[in-house]
């Protein structure tokens, strides 16, 4: 019985789901089209760079998690100077956008508006 278990091995159930899996079920961002791949080119420091690392942080997780078949990357410029940017490639096509001074849900509304993703249906906590 569970009372001649050791305290170590009883454990209570889970009430809820992780606050990173709830954010992933709630943000669901699906592919529309022939997108390939989506790449954050982004300045390690410096002004203008903070929307584009916090995109990163708060949407390939759900991109990715939807629409596993997308390569989604970031990648780190070094020079000081240089200004963040958006690559969207389909199968067909490659655009640059410049994404520098944007903030995140700006940099998603760009990616909507050029239809590449769309918003899918939330899937709510009971």
């Amino acid at each position: 019985t569970a009372h001649d278990l050791p305290e170590l091995l009883i454990m209570p159930s889970i009430s809820r789901l992780p606050p990173s899996v709830t954010r992933l079920l709630n943000t669901p961002l699906l592919v529309r089209g022939n997108l390939s791949k989506v790449c954050v080119r982004v300045g390690h420091r410096g002004p203008g760079h903070a929307g584009p690392r916090c995109f990163v942080k708060e949407y390939f997780p759900p991109i990715k998690f939807h629409n596993e078949h997308v390569e989604i990357r970031r990648e780190i410029i070094d020079d000081p100077n240089a200004k963040s940017e958006l690559v969207i490639q389909t199968s067909t096509d490659k655009e640059q956008l410049d994404i520098h001074g944007l903030r995140s849900d700006d940099i998603l509304s760009l990616l909507i508006s050029k239809g590449v993703v769309q918003r899918g249906e939330s899937c709510n906590e009971p």
